[in-house]
């Protein structure tokens, strides 16, 4: 059932929006027009339709992907020290404040920056002594798996479709 909504909404859209650039490129279709001309008009919009998604949502998947990998590298590093009941240098935590949240040049959005922020308080409450190291380490297994689900997600082919986002 859901496999058939999805696909009935994606050919919704598909048909609406191929309909919206035909008629913006050639005025309202005349009946004068042959099958096949209708069907090459069909075929350009919605070429044209697929290559400005693809541009658009590639661009800004890419910068989910690259903000997440970003993120999950540095949950993932981490780990290592926990792992090895070390404690984080300030250094690194200094430089992840200062290269990724207070940088507005990165491609971080505010979601992003406020991950990075909590990540880095648990840290201070790790190296404080504040959790154990098996609920540091527990609290870090669980958001490199929430990431690394979320980085999957960005590729998925629905993505591809203004409709099937915001359903899901």
């Amino acid at each position: 059932m859901k496999l058939t909504r999805h696909v009935l909404l994606y050919f919704f859209e598909m048909f609406l929006v191929t309909t919206l650039i035909v008629w913006g490129i050639n005025g309202v279709i005349s009946f004068k027009v042959g099958l096949l001309e209708i069907l090459r008009q069909y075929v350009f919009a919605y070429t044209l339709y697929q290559l400005i998604l693809l541009t658009i949502f590639k661009i800004k998947g890419s910068l989910e992907v690259d903000a997440l990998t970003s993120i999950k590298n540095e949950v993932d590093r981490f780990q290592v020290f926990a792992e090895f009941k070390k404690q984080i240098p300030n250094e690194r935590l200094v430089k992840i404040r200062d290269l990724l949240i207070e940088n507005k040049k990165t491609v971080f959005n505010n979601k992003h920056r406020t991950f990075l922020e909590n990540l880095l308080d648990l840290v201070d409450r790790y190296n404080d002594k504040i959790i154990t190291n098996d609920e540091f380490r527990f609290i870090l297994k669980q958001e490199s798996r929430e990431l690394e689900f979320t980085t999957k997600v960005v590729n998925f082919y629905w993505m591809n479709s203004i409709f099937l986002r915001l359903l899901k």
